[in-house]
């Protein structure tokens, strides 16, 4: 069994699964998407919601393979833009605990 043989690939299959649904859910909750990104989390979600209420399998996802890829890159841009923050933060909390300047770059 190659799951077996290879159990990373296993692990990044489980972490990669909710990453579509992820990011339609933002997408929908977040105010400051623009249109085109709230209609493709609707369209992923009015697609797959016939499937989910009766049964899923994962070859009903192929046809909105474009949709699911557009989630994961909007999901990936906005923990993007929250991250720098969250780095930034950190930064700085390192350097004040490390009594180094802020120019040293080091942490």
């Amino acid at each position: 069994d190659a799951e077996a043989a290879y159990p990373y690939i296993l692990l990044a299959r489980s972490l990669a699964y909710p990453l579509p649904f992820l990011g339609a859910v933002i997408a929908l909750t977040r105010r400051n998407y623009e249109t085109g990104v709230r209609l493709t989390a609707l369209m992923y979600f009015t697609v797959l919601l016939p499937y989910a209420l009766i049964s899923y399998y994962n070859r009903y996802s192929l046809p909105i393979i474009t949709l699911k890829m557009a989630l994961v890159l909007f999901l990936f841009q906005w923990i993007s833009t929250k991250s720098v923050y969250v780095c930034l933060a950190i930064r700085c909390v390192c350097l004040g605990k490390l009594g180094l300047d802020h120019n040293s770059g080091r942490c």
